[in-house]
């Protein structure tokens, strides 16, 4: 196994948060090598050493430090910070960008379970009667258990008009639904105004985050606030929306 440490990061990404948005941030082959901070970090050489010496499976020293590199992220003990090889990075940037082919759900792990947080709306998925909570245990009758997300989602994406069958697990039950994908506008930024009490308010709910996010929030803000008397703010259900009331006069 040759020594190509330097240069196997290319296109590789940390992404970390805690909620209430991402920091992402990238690495290239000028970036290495790190030089340790703390002692016991030459363990890690002596073992991939070791590994090289010993070793009855081929094993690519990339393979070696994705590995590594993701039980460093792993130890963390954070849903939402993980390190993503050059694939999953692709595949990150897509899910950020305007559109992408698939059905149109946001996915996030919890414990072992891969879950649907939300359905984006209009989308096949939704359409397809998946709901937030639904916990996905098969795609195309291969199990998804152990799973990464960015795993699921590369199976669950496809070329639009292709079908996908989920198994999913809801209420102690599993049903299979049939989903033909399609292209997906990523619209993250969703707002109406209800009347209540007399009074005019203005919600905004913001089911993901990606580019045109920011942009999208400041536009439906701006369209509450020519309809509603807006005076404060406060967030409801974490980050995901934010409800805008009216002043109290």
């Amino acid at each position: 196994m040759k020594n190509t440490t330097a240069g196997l990061l290319a296109g590789a990404t940390f992404v970390a948060g805690a909620g209430a948005g991402l920091a992402t941030m990238a690495f290239t082959d000028t970036a290495l090598p790190i030089q340790p901070k703390a002692e016991g970090w030459d363990k890690v050489d002596q073992v991939r050493k070791l590994i090289e010496t010993h070793s009855l499976k081929d094993i690519s020293e990339e393979d070696l430090l994705t590995g590594a590199l993701d039980g460093m992220t792993a130890a963390l003990d954070d849903p939402y910070s993980d390190f993503l090889d050059a694939e999953e990075t692709s595949q990150f940037t897509d899910s950020i960008e305007s559109s992408f082919e698939g059905i149109g759900a946001t996915l996030e792990k919890k414990g072992e379970d891969i879950l649907i947080v939300a359905p984006i709306k209009g989308a096949p998925a939704e359409a397809a009667g998946l709901r937030a909570g639904d916990v996905i245990t098969a795609v195309d009758g291969e199990s998804i258990e152990g799973m990464a997300v960015e795993e699921a989602v590369q199976l669950i994406r496809g070329e639009k008009g292709t079908v996908v069958t989920l198994t999913i697990q809801r209420g102690g039950q599993e049903a299979d639904y049939e989903i033909t994908r399609d292209t997906i506008p990523i619209e993250t930024v969703y707002s109406e105004v209800k009347e209540q009490d007399g009074k005019k308010i203005g919600y905004i709910e913001v089911t993901q985050f990606s580019e045109p996010t920011a942009d999208e929030f400041w536009s439906s803000l701006r369209r509450s606030s020519q309809k509603t008397s807006i005076a404060s703010s406060s967030t409801c259900a974490g980050t995901r929306v934010v409800c805008f009331l009216p002043s109290s006069r």
